[in-house]
């Protein structure tokens, strides 16, 4: 179950059709070669490779965002709103 949800991820697919590429080149040159039968599929590739950093920080960041928010939402829940006093004071202090 685990394998095959491993392998049909998004993620093991697009990295298998990229290994795919890179050891098949006269795939290569259809794709990034200009004139290639398929450049316009590779420049395709190109223009969302640059793009992917980008949108990866987003992910990322919107991600650690939900994750303290989520904290917070988890410490209030634990405070029931009532103020708690806290006597800090040291009762070896009166012996000076």
């Amino acid at each position: 179950q685990i394998i095959k949800q491993t392998l049909s991820s998004p993620g093991f697919i697009a990295m298998a059709l990229g290994f795919a590429t890179v050891c098949i080149p006269p795939l290569q040159r259809a794709l990034f070669e200009p004139g290639g039968p398929l450049r316009f599929v590779g420049g395709t590739l190109e223009t969302l490779g640059v793009a992917a950093s980008s949108f990866s920080n987003i992910v990322v960041a919107a991600s650690l965002h939900l994750q303290v928010e989520d904290e917070k939402r988890s410490h209030d829940d634990d405070c029931d709103g009532r103020m708690q006093v806290v006597d800090e004071s040291d009762d070896d202090d009166h012996d000076m």
